[in-house]
């Protein structure tokens, strides 16, 4: 009301340099009481949190759009991340354990827009954890055939030491594992049933 007051009651061009002084006299002020600006401030936050929120948010995201500083924010973050690892690994652990719903969202969208990426990655992992994508796939097929499965990845790397990572048949290399009852026949997939084992004699 009081700015439609000022409009009406000055030319547009004295409007803007009483408003332009007004402006210069809040900045001295502020200067010259940095204890109650930071006083008032407090208060009034705590007055409009939700309003506070939104102001915050949408003042991020009109700096974070300009490009420069989108890329001085990101270089900052990875300094940051990198001198706080285990604070920051911590922390994201926390938020995952308590948003799951959240973290899935998110995940689906990410997948969804980087395909390519999703694949390196995978590739990756399996190539970096040949005993966990064994375990996963022994797992997988028990659940399939309904059989009981308990096997851990340590029991499986001291059945293969048992055998001398040999093939348990022929002392071939170890490439596969054999399920000396069969889980399509009802066998468990559990360590006293499985043998280290090469392609050749899996498959005979």
């Amino acid at each position: 009301l009081r700015r439609e007051f000022m409009r009406s009651k000055f030319s547009p061009e004295e409007y803007l340099r009483k408003k332009e002084r007004a402006r210069e006299q809040t900045r001295a002020w502020r200067k010259k009481n940095p204890a109650r600006v930071k006083e008032l401030r407090a208060r009034w936050l705590a007055a409009h949190p939700a309003r506070a929120k939104d102001y915050r948010r949408g003042k991020w995201k009109r700096w974070y759009a300009n490009e420069a500083n989108a890329e001085k924010h990101r270089a900052w973050a990875k300094t940051y991340y990198h001198s706080n690892k285990e604070a920051q690994k911590a922390k994201r652990a926390a938020w995952r354990e308590a948003n799951p719903e959240k973290r899935a969202a998110l995940n689906a969208v990410w997948k969804k827009a980087n395909p390519e990426k999703v694949k390196a990655l995978h590739a990756a992992w399996r190539k970096k954890n040949p005993d966990k994508l064994r375990i996963y796939r022994h797992k997988r097929r028990a659940q399939k055939a309904k059989v009981t499965s308990s096997i851990t990845e340590k029991q499986l790397t001291a059945r293969a030491a048992m055998f001398g990572n040999r093939c348990a048949y022929c002392g071939g290399p170890y490439e596969t594992d054999d399920h000396v009852k069969p889980l399509a026949k009802g066998g468990a997939n559990v360590a006293a049933n499985i043998r280290p084992c090469c392609k050749r004699c899996n498959s005979s």
